[in-house]
């Protein structure tokens, strides 16, 4: 679907070096002299090389280890709510296998959808609403009327700080058990 596209210079700065694309490496902690590690880099890194750890499992389990590699993505970066398509049909697989797992499951995607929803950004909360009616476009965003009661930044963080939480705890469930 994007061969079209390979040709254009447009095409690679919105793919590949947007600031939305690139956002997922910029969570880093220095270690001096100009070099940081990447949190999402190293979290990846981490699977990547369990997964080779691993080489007699068959195909059938490669959708844990993109379920995994999207929790810790998106417990690592700021997304964008929309991005949540990526991996909450695995999630829901996992949790329709687990039968244990649905609070755990569900407290995960709560708190998945609450943290672009306390972003200082309209389009990200009540303004997806317009669509039904241009009077959502009136309506102050959870931002504006978080920050009258307290700080929306500790609130989106400890949403966030609860989503990697719930997802090491989910990634540690979906390799603990071998029923698949």
């Amino acid at each position: 679907t994007i061969i079209p596209f390979l040709g254009s210079k447009y095409f690679w700065q919105s793919a590949l070096v947007s600031g939305l694309t690139t956002r997922m490496i910029y969570p880093d902690f220095g270690i001096g002299f100009g070099e940081s590690i990447m949190v999402a880099v190293a979290a990846l890194s981490i699977l990547y090389f369990y997964r080779l750890a691993q080489y007699r499992q068959g195909v059938e389990i490669i959708w844990k280890y993109f379920l995994a590699a999207m929790l810790l993505l998106f417990s690592l970066i700021h997304y964008h709510i929309q991005w949540l398509l990526w991996f909450l049909p695995l999630l829901i697989i996992f949790i329709v296998i687990e039968n244990r797992a649905v609070l755990s499951g569900f407290l995960l995607m709560s708190a998945a959808c609450l943290v672009p929803f306390f972003y200082d950004d309209k389009y990200m909360s009540v303004s997806l609403l317009s669509a039904i009616s241009g009077l959502y476009d009136l309506v102050p965003t959870p931002f504006v009327v978080a920050q009258k009661l307290y700080d929306p930044f500790l609130i989106q963080s400890i949403f966030h700080s609860i989503l990697l939480g719930g997802s090491l705890v989910i990634i540690r469930q979906l390799f603990r058990y071998g029923k698949i």
